[in-house]
């Protein structure tokens, strides 16, 4: 009705603003426990000091008690996610007595992952570890391929600040807020128009 009181435009952006600024934004870690655990808890113990816990989920430390990790990670991953996949000179590697990877079976979790950042729109940045090179297209399963076309960024324990700051600044650009940043900004007093303006 005419005499319903109407917030003026700016201070409406000021709450949408402050709803978008508070949306949770999720790092997850995909990596293969036999190979890459040791950087992928290191990383993941950096990413959480930097972005702080509830920014960054690795599977063996954060799935709850009686969840399995596909009904929580599966779910959690969607548009405002960011999946670095870790990538080592055995990623794709077949298993003893295989003649293919494990990406190319239907329930591997790291193919798992992938395709569902794929399917939900979430950010995927390939992380090389000791200067592995991406692999190619012809050698991924075909609802993979498309993994080979986007930018990789290196993570290497010879160059590990360098390597790491370039991952949390390309995260940062993305919309991850540090920890500290976001403590600061996360009370945003919000001024309404008196009833008798």
């Amino acid at each position: 009705s005419e005499s319903t009181q109407r917030l003026p435009a700016a201070c409406i952006m000021h709450i949408r603003c402050g709803l978008r600024a508070t949306r949770m934004h999720r790092i997850f870690i995909s990596y293969r426990r036999s190979e890459a655990a040791f950087a992928a808890g290191a990383l993941g113990r950096e990413l959480k000091q930097h972005f702080g816990e509830a920014q960054v989920f690795r599977d063996r430390e954060d799935v709850e008690g009686g969840m399995s990790w596909r009904a929580q990670v599966l779910s959690a991953i969607d548009h405002d996610s960011a999946l670095l996949v870790l990538i080592d000179e055995h990623w794709l590697e077949p298993p003893p007595g295989r003649q293919k990877p494990r990406l190319f079976d239907a329930d591997d979790p790291v193919r798992l992952e992938i395709l569902d950042a794929l399917h939900d729109g979430a950010t995927i940045i390939p992380l090389l570890l000791e200067g592995v090179e991406m692999p190619t297209a012809d050698a991924l399963p075909s609802e993979l391929q498309s993994l080979s076309e986007i930018n990789a960024l290196p993570l290497r324990d010879g160059d590990w600040p360098n390597d790491l700051a370039r991952v949390c600044s390309t995260l940062e650009r993305l919309g991850f807020m540090p920890e500290r940043r976001r403590r600061l900004g996360s009370i945003t007093p919000i001024r309404l128009p008196r009833a008798d303006s």
